[in-house]
């Protein structure tokens, strides 16, 4: 048996057993939480967390049980980060406090317990199967329940809000008939998930996202052809993969898997695709390799990868094959940069190792967009501030300027641009990417990111939709959902919302769509399971009818969060928040601060629902007239390109 075809015996499952706790119920084989007979979104590691409570109901579990469920051995992750958050997120959905819990107790330095009486229907069962070491990768003779477990693993294809510990889970939606007419110029879709070490030597456990990143790398240049992004394909540990559940949670074609192992100085890889429709293998590939010199092992993935791997999944050409790594150390700081977490005092060490990468090879494109993802967070995140975030764009534009084609260093500049007021900047970087690959939907998506920060909805929301032509299933452009949101085209922003729906990013899109439509009971319920952003306290506290000088106090709390982050939409959103919750002074402040910012706001703020508070009042007629100022500039600098 292989090692992507056999379970871990502590990854085993019971399955087909229904529970009932109060007004809720899990039901283990589908994953599936309801109360009161309505689904409640609950992410993955969460879920983990809450069945392994309740296969042990009034027992303690341990912290280091829940690492071993949740984060099997060889996982890179900030564990305790990662586990508290999942905590945190099962009790929002349970609607549990940890000072008064009703279902979750926390016992300190000791783990969890589940305190509610439980109810069970159905049968238990268990399939383990121990893992096979070292054996050749085939695809599973029968499909088992995957152990799909959330890694804490970061390859840019995101900006720095989808980073952070737990944010990403597994999701679907089904895209209505008249919608999969409209998609047919969807391009095949691979998954690169992580590659598993099937050796002894741990030394070289950091290939595990090493190699199946620069496959994705070389891929991404043939056309035809879109990768997901690693941020997705590696939340999934490959032990007991069925191919099938994976391509729907995926959505791909194809997977492309693989192990390796380190005998002295021989580094043997396997790799296979894997056809999500039918499970079955359709390319298999094996070789050898000195393992002491990382650039050969590079050149011979890219050589496979953009060639017998582009043809066999129908790339008619390749478009490049973007900069090669020169030194075999900088290329090996790079790839063990990788695999490093996202928390502050890790990710400072990325970039440390990082920045001598690219000061012994400065030719390299991926290290420099690895280290612009990385100064980005730390600069939204961590405190960095603006030396950070100038170094993140110096680094950004250094790895477009070495490899135009580099859709994520293109797509990492433009935004940073856009969110900056740099709009002129922002536009020509983004024309010059679509017209270089006019094939892919994220160039389309940047396109549509700038034209919404300019004001000009209609032409944002024609590439919002190529960008969905193109690749129906990337959960990267959600945000489109604010550009139909702003056209009062709410269904057309549910489904791109519909992307991501697990996320706090996602899950906020929902709150204000639901705001917009007057759905302020569905908007509640979504905000108990948000992480609790300032304009989210506020807007929870004032459907909860909190004192006055409660909102004051968050009212305030918001304006000062929002002033710190370089994104001007931000302003935007925390001028309708305040509009709404009847702050009326600062949700003019924060829409001045928008428009000065180069976010035009202009039309979106003659139609938003949640400014109707403010639109009557003689400051909006001025702030009006400096949105469209501030779009009519931006249609002379695009005429001028």
């Amino acid at each position: 048996m292989s090692a992507l075809s056999n379970a871990s015996d502590r990854n085993t499952v019971p399955r087909r057993t229904v529970y009932r706790f109060g007004n809720f119920e899990l039901r283990s084989e589908s994953g599936e939480l309801f109360r009161d007979g309505a689904r409640v979104r609950v992410q993955e590691q969460s879920l983990q967390v809450l069945l392994t409570l309740l296969e042990n109901p009034g027992g303690v579990v341990s912290r280091d049980q829940l690492r071993e469920r949740l984060w099997p051995q060889g996982t890179y992750v900030d564990f305790e980060h990662s586990l508290n958050a999942a905590v945190k997120r099962l009790r929002a959905a349970l609607e549990d406090d940890a000072d008064s819990p009703r279902y979750v107790e926390t016992l300190p330095k000791r783990g969890y317990r589940f305190i509610a009486t439980i109810s069970t229907e159905g049968t238990s069962e268990t399939e383990g199967v121990a893992r096979t070491k070292g054996s050749p990768i085939s695809p599973p003779a029968v499909a088992a329940e995957p152990a799909i477990v959330p890694r804490h693993v970061h390859r840019w294809g995101i900006l720095a809000a989808v980073i952070v510990a737990g944010l990403l889970a597994t999701f679907w939606f089904a895209l209505s008939p008249r919608f999969l007419r409209h998609a047919q110029a969807a391009q095949k879709s691979v998954a690169v998930i992580p590659f598993i070490n099937v050796g002894n030597d741990h030394s070289v456990d950091y290939l595990a996202v090493g190699i199946p990143d620069e496959l994705a790398t070389s891929l991404s240049y043939a056309s035809g052809i879109v990768v997901r992004p690693f941020a997705v394909t590696g939340n999934y540990v490959p032990f007991a993969l069925d191919p099938k559940k994976a391509g729907r949670d995926l959505r791909a074609d194809a997977i492309l898997a693989g192990d390796f192992r380190r005998e002295g100085q021989q580094l043997e890889v396997n790799l296979q695709v894997i056809d999500t429709d039918s499970g079955q293998t359709s390319y298999r590939d094996h070789f050898t390799v000195n393992a002491t010199d990382e650039l050969v092992l590079r050149n011979r993935l890219a050589e496979i990868s953009s060639n017998r791997l582009a043809r066999m999944l129908g790339s008619p050409a390749a478009s490049g094959s973007g900069t090669r790594p020169q030194d075999s150390e900088a290329y090996g700081l790079f790839l063990r940069s990788l695999s490093v977490p996202h928390d502050g005092t890790q990710n400072l060490y990325a970039i440390a190792m990082l920045e001598r990468s690219v000061e012994r090879d400065p030719n390299y494109a991926p290290s420099w967009l690895e280290l612009a993802a990385r100064y980005h967070l730390n600069a939204q995140y961590f405190g960095g501030g603006e030396r950070a975030l100038l170094s993140s764009e110096q680094a950004a534009e250094r790895a477009r300027q070495l490899d135009p084609q580099l859709i994520g260093a293109a797509g990492l500049f433009i935004m940073t641009q856009a969110e900056r007021g740099r709009m002129a900047e922002a536009y020509h970087a983004a024309a010059d990417v679509v017209r270089r690959r006019p094939d892919s939907g994220f160039a389309h998506f940047a396109m549509s990111y700038v034209l919404r920060y300019a004001g000009l909805l209609e032409e944002s929301a024609r590439e919002c939709d190529q960008a969905l032509r193109l690749d129906p299933h990337d959960y990267r452009i959600r945000s489109c959902a604010i550009t139909f949101e702003m056209l009062g085209r709410y269904d057309r922003g549910r489904v791109f919302a519909s992307l991501d729906p697990d996320s706090d990013s996602g899950i906020w899109r929902f709150i204000y769509l639901d705001l917009d439509q007057g759905r302020t009971s569905e908007a509640r319920q979504l905000l108990a399971r948000h992480s609790g952003a300032w304009p989210a306290r506020l807007l929870a506290a004032y459907l909860d009818k909190a004192p006055p000088e409660q909102l004051a106090e968050l009212s305030r709390r918001a304006e000062v969060v929002t002033a710190a982050l370089i994104d001007s939409e931000e302003y935007y959103y925390n001028a309708r928040c305040q509009a709404y919750t009847q702050n009326l002074e600062a949700a003019l402040r924060q829409l001045r601060f928008a428009i000065k910012a180069n976010y035009c706001s202009y039309p979106s703020m003659d139609s938003d629902p949640l400014l109707a508070n403010i639109r009557g009042l003689s400051e909006f007629k001025e702030l009006r007239k400096a949105g469209i100022a501030c779009r009519e500039t931006f249609r002379s600098q695009m005429a001028e390109h």
